[in-house]
Formats: structure tokens, C-alpha cells, sequence
């Protein structure tokens, strides 16, 4: 199992109209460890960004694993961008 401790993680605090939203977001190479599985814990009330597509909605805290070589066949691409919108 691999574990990332790099301090990728972009925070940043989105901010409209209404509200005030914080944001995560990180790229992730999938070529590099393609049968390493990505672990994502994501508190309930996120909107999951994979690129510029709303990939899912965790209404509850969700924990995601998957094998990373899944993340190239779904989306084809090599390196993804993923963004953690909280709505809450």
C-alpha cells in the first residue's frame, strides 16, 4: 500500500454570492502506481470533481477505493485532477 504524506493538497475557499464553499483538490498520477489503490475519506455533503466533471455527490461521509488503473480506464487519461467541493 502506498500512502501519500505530501502536502499536495491545494486548500482554497471558493466564494460566491451566498456562501463561502472550501475546496481540495489534487492531481494524481495514474501511470506511475497503476496497481496501488487510491483511498479517499470525503465527509458527507461533497460534490467529487474528477477534471471538470461532477464525478459523484457524498451525501454521508464516504470512504472510496479503488485501484488506480480503474481511474485510467474510466476516464482515459493519465493524470487525473480531483476537487473536493464541501456544500455544506
Amino acid at each position: 500500500m502506498l500512502e501519500d504524506y505530501s502536502n499536495d493538497w491545494e486548500e482554497n475557499l471558493v466564494k460566491n454570492w451566498f456562501s463561502a464553499t472550501d475546496q481540495l483538490s489534487q492531481w494524481i498520477d495514474i501511470k506511475q502506481f497503476p496497481e496501488a489503490h487510491l483511498v479517499m475519506k470525503i465527509p458527507g455533503e461533497t460534490m467529487v470533481f474528477a477534471g471538470e466533471r461532477l464525478w459523484f455527490y457524498a451525501e454521508q461521509d464516504t470512504i472510496l477505493r479503488r485501484k488506480v488503473k480503474e481511474y485510467q480506464l474510466e476516464f482515459g487519461v493519465d493524470s487525473l485532477h480531483i476537487r473536493l467541493l464541501e456544500t455544506n
